[in-house]
């Protein structure tokens, strides 16, 4: 049976929440408070829902209409680590059955494409587009104190010994524990780095955004502070699922670099996690191809590389090439030049030439 919930209904999300929390692998990127906070918000986001007895399929996704072509839509994962959600210990043949069903679904409403951001360990049997290798991610496996230490590169030793010489001192605590001051506190260095860093202007979250989801999903997130002589000088913001922790978001003031605060936090996040039975820490990959950033994240777990995917699906492939080579065209002739026409690098690419 397929269902299809309005995530903008209040009734539809009480549904949305029930199913969610009755499977038993879950997400911190799948919650409501994540899609009202750091996603898109809840308008035009659905959640596709496929279940039989106690087996359960969500999808959930924004569609969004592809302007200026009247009765056709796409649809597009929310931000961060998500795609399908999966009962644990299901069979195949239910997956794809599931899959089945989103398609018959998909050409009801004339959607065009499906673009799926997803998770490091998403169970794709069915899934009929393609798997697109995106970018190096770190899964750091947490191991045992003493194995853990020498496992790191030399230069992280070495600055997290700096960090403590100095006299840094570390506070970790849930959402739901962080004080207004807390919050400020984080919200000013993280400001700072994403100005510092000329950042997206969709990173730039208000400090409402982290109170409000603190305040109804505290127990989902996990934050630390580096304190130097009592002024809060690095930051992270951190995902808790499970099993898995997610570096979500963070900085540090630029003055302050020479006593390595970063390496401490992550150290500390680090024991955190082996404290609490955690048995990975997610901390992602960089805004290149194995960049400094990534370089740097590297240096904590230097065997634990992964590939992060993206899910393309071509739903119809008459609508998206006529809408690809019309977008194309009307870009061109607006802008009073020819652009190459390429397919491999922006997906879905009419959105290329209609953003």
């Amino acid at each position: 049976m397929i269902e299809i919930l309005d995530l903008s209904n209040t009734l539809h999300q009480q549904s949305y929440n029930k199913l969610l929390w009755s499977i038993s692998n879950k997400r911190p990127y799948d919650s409501l408070d994540f899609f009202i906070n750091f996603s898109s918000g809840l308008n035009n986001l659905i959640c596709i829902c496929f279940h039989e007895s106690d087996q359960l399929f969500l999808l959930p996704g924004y569609l969004k209409p592809i302007h200026g072509y009247n009765g056709f839509v796409d649809f597009i994962s929310p931000y961060g680590y998500s795609g399908p959600i999966i009962s644990k210990d299901v069979d195949d043949v239910f997956i794809i059955n599931a899959w089945n069903e989103v398609e018959k679904y998909f050409k009801t409403i004339n959607a065009v494409t499906c673009f799926l951001r997803l998770s490091l360990d998403a169970n794709l049997i069915g899934f009929k587009g393609e798997i697109q290798p995106t970018m190096k991610n770190i899964k750091g496996q947490i191991l045992p104190e003493e194995t853990q230490w020498v496992s790191f590169d030399h230069k992280v030793r070495k600055n997290v010994n700096k960090a403590l010489r100095e006299g840094l001192i570390i506070k970790i605590c849930f959402g739901n524990e962080m004080t207004d001051s807390d919050l400020s506190d984080f919200h000013l260095v993280y400001l700072d780095t994403m100005v510092r860093n000329n950042a997206q202007n969709n990173f730039y979250y208000s400090l409402e955004a982290f109170k409000n989801f603190t305040a109804g999903s505290g127990n989902l997130c996990l934050f630390s502070l580096i304190y130097d002589n009592n002024r809060v000088v690095s930051v992270e913001m951190v995902l808790v699922a499970d099993e898995t922790i997610y570096s979500f978001l963070g900085g540090t003031l630029s003055d302050s670099f020479d006593k390595r605060p970063n390496d401490l936090l992550k150290f500390g996040l680090i024991n955190w996690a082996r404290n609490h039975g955690i048995k990975y820490f997610v901390l992602g990959g960089g805004y290149g191809s194995e960049d400094g950033i990534f370089k740097y994240k590297k240096a904590f777990f230097p065997n634990d590389v992964v590939e992060y995917n993206t899910g393309r699906w071509i739903i119809s492939e008459q609508s998206y090439s006529d809408i690809s080579h019309d977008a194309k065209n009307k870009y061109n002739a607006n802008n009073h030049f020819s652009e190459e026409f390429e397919s491999k690098d922006y997906f879905p690419v009419y959105r290329k030439y209609i953003n």
